[in-house]
């Protein structure tokens, strides 16, 4: 017979009791930590409006040329562009299918993706993970909000740089890691010491040395130029002369080619023009440098090039100043995607005092525009720009669809 069966009943009971507490603890824990921390490969896709790209992926020698959109980008792809080539990585929210954050590239620019996920569940309070490597070059990010924030964060040799919603310009040469701020605020920290940067201030890395922070940037003289929200008193909408029993064309925030723009949009017949301008009445006498950038994506259009003059293009841009002798002067480009194989058609605007050549830009895709220093295009005998009145986007023509975004018009003294 065994000795003390109620020490051995109590032993029992009191294991069996912990385990069921355990079990009650861990499996809930356990449940709560797999649906918070489970996370899928985010959707990345790779737009080359103009050139060629070179796509390495993971765990291979084998550099691919892509020259129109790709969707298929895992963990670890690396994305090389030369001086010709214009490339926009974007990542998506699996929801909505809206755009979380865009990669512009340009120049001789090469990344690698370290990180690029989003939570399984909808429940989890974890954000979009988005991390880039830059070996050297520069890029534009664009850093979209929603209701799950997004961790966004570039590395280089030199240090490391986190980013909140906002417009921000990373650049990497072999010296040095700048990271400038356009919109929101960035993080840069390298050598165990970090710098908070604000709109209009830039932060340099030297190679092996801490951060240094506030420094002055280029200023952007456009108000609320991502149209995040809805187009409020910084932009005016109007209309040029039409028939009136025609109808008028219209311009609205919207979702677009996954990003949010101001899309302008009208069906003939008859022509119309519509416009949005901002007034901005600067002064630029002592500036150094003027830069206008902005993404267009053209959706249709019914009118090769820019029509019979040169004048209706579905997507223009006009910039009114003022020149140190006083006189009034503008600049225009035109942006269009339908050819004229005929070549019938110009490719400038007869009608204008300007005449750049315009630029085609791929249907339906994402153009990302950036000017050369304009302090020298807008200099006409001798004179230079003295004070920027207004900028002007406008659709000419019949029917047309196009839409614009991340517009800034920098300057630096």
């Amino acid at each position: 017979m065994r000795r003390g069966p109620e020490r051995l009943a109590w032993t029992v009971l009191l294991a069996s009791f912990a385990v069921c507490v355990s079990l009650a603890i861990v499996v809930p824990l356990g449940i709560r930590s797999f649906i918070n921390d489970s996370t899928d490969p985010a959707q990345l896709i790779l737009d080359v409006p103009q050139g060629t790209t070179f796509l390495r992926r993971p765990n291979s020698t084998d550099t691919l040329a892509v020259t129109q959109r790709t969707i298929d980008l895992p963990e670890g792809s690396d994305v090389i562009v030369d001086q010709s080539t214009q490339a926009a990585l974007t990542m998506r929210d699996p929801e909505t299918g809206s755009s979380l954050v865009t990669v512009q590239l340009s120049g001789i620019t090469n990344l690698t993706i370290i990180t690029a996920r989003s939570p399984r569940f909808a429940v989890s309070p974890d954000p979009h993970r988005f991390r880039l490597f830059l070996t050297g070059g520069r890029v534009r990010l664009n850093v979209s909000g929603n209701h799950r924030a997004v961790a966004v964060s570039v590395q280089s040799p030199q240090g490391e740089a986190t980013f909140s919603v906002g417009t921000y310009v990373v650049e990497v040469t072999n010296q040095d890691l700048q990271v400038t701020v356009r919109e929101g605020l960035a993080t840069v920290g390298a050598q165990g010491a970090s710098v908070v940067i604000e709109p209009s201030q830039s932060a340099r890395v030297p190679m092996g040395q801490m951060p240094q922070g506030g420094l002055s940037g280029e200023r952007n003289l456009i108000a609320r130029g991502s149209f995040a929200e809805p187009i409020d008193s910084d932009w005016i909408i109007d209309h040029g002369p039409q028939n009136e029993d025609e109808p008028k064309g219209n311009v609205t925030t919207a979702i677009a080619g996954g990003r949010r723009a101001a899309q302008f949009s009208r069906v003939g017949p008859g022509h119309a023009e519509t416009r949005l301008t901002q007034v901005i009445d600067r002064d630029v006498t002592e500036s150094i440098s003027l830069k206008l950038h902005f993404a267009v994506q053209v959706n249709g259009q019914d009118v090769p090039v820019c029509g019979s003059l040169g004048s209706e293009c579905p997507m223009m841009v006009r910039i009114n100043y003022r020149d140190t002798s006083g006189t009034a002067r503008e600049w225009i480009q035109g942006f269009y995607s339908l050819a004229d194989t005929s070549g019938v058609n110009p490719r400038y605007c007869v009608t204008c005092a300007v005449r750049n050549p315009h630029q085609i830009v791929p249907l339906n895709t994402w153009f990302t525009y950036e000017s050369d220093n304009l302090m020298d295009a807008l200099s006409v005998n001798g004179t230079k720009p003295a004070r920027i009145l207004q900028i002007t986007f406008y659709a000419s023509g019949h029917s047309y669809r196009s839409s614009i975004t991340d517009v800034e018009l920098l300057v630096k003294d």
